[in-house]
């Protein structure tokens, strides 16, 4: 009896005994930390934030990698936001936040990309056959696209931007329905809310629209749908020949240094992030967070700068026929859009002689239909 009294009376004096001993360590550590200088504690404190960050960056960046969806970033003009995506093939690459950059797996190589395109049925046989495109989206060229060979890397190439091109496509067109369903609108007597006149307006200035104006309540009508007509011939789609073809010229078949570090498919200049070329650090290219948003801009460039009114206009001329447009009809007026004087005569070769006007008449897997 006395032994165990003995012992169950040790445990609990070791208990009560622990609890004093790490409050004793505590207030010894307390006014140890208290006699420190103001310099000593500033180090302390940020070494303490350092850890708790790096421990924030873990959590967050384990839980990105195992995200269903993608951050991206549309940016046209002064309409962006962030949405979610769930579009099988996108891939979290990295997302900026509290100042500190997360970065998720890194883009597949070829081979990865390869199997995944062959267990969605994605090759180019089936596309041209069926001139469906799955909505299969990469947000960065996949590692090792410039070790294939010139034949193998060519028709990679078309299967990874063509879809990117018809999703754009789908976006300027879903933008220009929104504007014919205004006009037909304005026809039948009706008037635009304060969110279509607010859209409107943003749309002028993003595509850099100039048009008259007038104080009488007829004239404003009509000036209403004379916005509308003058956004209709920006507000359309990129012929899909054409586009691969300048992707293809401007980026080496996505082999180029800009295309593989920025994701600059078209040889964009200015920008907020560029990439200086190697021997010429002054010439700056464009870079992108995404292959999509590189093709966004260069929609966008086409269908507002000012050097390419020509395009526009026999594009609209165009819209008097119900055929897909035709790339090869358009190369003259893009004569400007790189220096080499025979621009637009490498890309009707590059249209013809990789048979890039099969791809025109290509759309995307509708969103309602899996498989």
């Amino acid at each position: 009896m006395t032994s165990l009294s003995l012992s169950t009376g040790g445990r609990g004096t070791g208990g009560r005994g622990t609890v004093a001993r790490r409050r004793r360590s505590f207030y010894r550590a307390w006014r140890r930390l208290r006699a420190l200088d103001g310099a000593t504690l500033a180090v302390l404190l940020l070494a303490v934030i350092l850890l708790l960050l790096l421990a924030v960056r873990g959590i967050l960046e384990s839980r990105l990698r195992a995200a269903p969806f993608l951050i991206t970033h549309y940016e046209s003009g002064a309409l962006s936001h962030f949405a979610p995506v769930s579009d099988a093939g996108l891939f979290y690459h990295g997302v900026h936040l509290a100042g500190l950059s997360y970065l998720g797996p890194e883009p597949p190589d070829t081979e990865t990309l390869r199997a995944r395109w062959a267990e969605i049925g994605y090759d180019h046989d089936g596309l041209l056959e069926s001139a469906v495109v799955p909505r299969h989206f990469e947000r960065d060229l996949p590692r090792g696209l410039e070790g294939l060979s010139g034949g193998e890397r060519k028709l990679f190439f078309v299967r990874l931007i063509l879809p990117l091109v018809l999703a754009v496509n789908e976006e300027i067109t879903a933008e220009r329905e929104r504007l014919l369903a205004m006009d037909e609108a304005l026809q039948s007597g009706a008037r635009l809310s304060e969110e279509e006149q607010s859209h409107l307006e943003e749309l002028l200035r993003i595509y850099r629209a100039e048009t008259t104006t007038t104080n009488s309540q007829a004239g404003a009508q009509a000036n209403v749908r004379e916005q509308i007509v003058t956004l209709l011939t920006k507000v359309d789609e990129i012929p899909v020949s054409l586009a691969l073809a300048q992707a293809a010229v401007e980026s080496g078949w996505g082999s180029s240094r800009f295309a593989r570090e920025g994701n600059a498919l078209f040889g964009q200049r200015g920008g907020a992030k560029t990439i200086a070329a190697t021997d010429n650090p002054s010439a700056r290219v464009r870079a992108f967070a995404s292959l999509k948003e590189s093709v966004r801009s260069y929609a966008h460039n086409l269908n507002s700068h000012p050097s390419y009114a020509a395009f526009r206009e026999q594009r609209t001329e165009a819209r008097s026929t119900e055929l897909p447009l035709a790339g090869l009809d358009y190369v003259e007026s893009l004569r400007g859009y790189a220096e080499n004087k025979d621009y637009a005569a490498i890309l009707r070769h590059l249209i013809e002689s990789n048979r890039l006007h099969h791809f025109e008449s290509t759309r995307l897997k509708p969103l309602n239909q899996t498989g």
